[in-house]
């Protein structure tokens, strides 16, 4: 997985991204970008200015599959994502974050908060979102769902110190099409609050 994103983009192929600014306070995940959930990677990217913006270090880690295919060829569930299996992603793999972040996109209208991370940051989470995207309903998962972000082995829950520090946020395609820049400003202020 040696390609630049554009001659993936070209070909209808895979590549990843990984910025990293050193620091071990907050990764920012989006493992299914590109065509597979398309948008996902464009919030997380602006997420990572954001914070940049207000002098914290993320490190970012995305993933972009394109194609018709892409959700078939190139989708990976974020409990079955091995290191070896994506060069850069390997090397932060070992690294244990404060908290970590990853952006998905649903087939629902509505954005979904989940993870493992304490309730009060997903209650403020999905506050911040609110006051954003008033036409969008936000809710946190009930953790007994299934999809609610909850396993262990989800990526931005074992990326964490305690594995208690993942927040799953999963958008309408609408939300993460129109209003990505939102969506990241918001976290962007929540941790900027937090950190």
């Amino acid at each position: 997985m040696k390609q630049t994103y554009r001659d993936a983009w070209r070909t209808n192929d895979v590549t990843e991204t990984l910025w990293d600014c050193g620091g071990d306070s907050i990764a920012i995940l989006a493992p299914c970008g590109g065509d597979i959930e398309a948008g996902s990677d464009t919030v997380a990217g602006e997420a990572h200015k954001q914070l940049v913006r207000v002098e914290l270090a993320p490190t970012t880690w995305m993933v972009h599959g394109f194609g018709e295919d892409a959700m078939t060829n190139y989708y990976r569930s974020p409990t079955s994502l091995k290191p070896d299996t994506y060069p850069m992603f390997a090397t932060i793999a070992e690294r244990r974050f404060q908290y970590a972040i990853s952006f998905r996109v649903h087939d629902a209208s509505t954005v979904k908060i989940g993870g493992r991370v304490h309730t009060g940051v997903q209650r403020a989470l999905a506050t911040e979102l609110r006051e954003r995207l008033s036409t969008t309903s936000v809710d946190t998962v009930d953790p007994a769902t299934t999809d609610s972000g909850t396993k262990r082995a989800n990526v931005v829950n074992w990326l964490t110190v305690d594995g208690e520090g993942g927040v799953e946020i999963k958008l309408p395609p609408i939300v993460a099409w129109r209003d990505w820049r939102d969506v990241a400003q918001a976290v962007a202020a929540v941790y900027f609050d937090i950190l």
